[in-house]
């Protein structure tokens, strides 16, 4: 999946936990949710966490890509996707 593809598909909000993430994700049409405490992939992305002013993109622990292939695999399998 291209990167566009999926910042169409995923889309990723805190939750009321701490360290906790509301994953929603668009798989064959349909909309399913999951939380995550994938920390990793969220600072990885600057646009939604506050490590955007903190590190430039070579500090990130992983790529935008990577970060949302990521959230959205944990989706698919905590849904029981294929």
């Amino acid at each position: 999946m291209t990167l566009k593809e999926l910042e169409n598909k995923v889309s990723i909000s805190r939750a009321s936990g701490h360290g906790q993430y509301r994953v929603t994700i668009e798989y064959r049409g349909k909309e399913y949710s999951c939380l995550s405490n994938n920390t990793l992939a969220y600072d990885s992305l600057p646009s939604i966490s506050n490590a955007g002013g903190c590190w430039d993109d070579t500090d990130l622990p992983m790529t935008r890509k990577q970060a949302l292939q990521s959230f959205y695999d944990e989706c698919k399998r905590e849904n029981g996707l294929k």
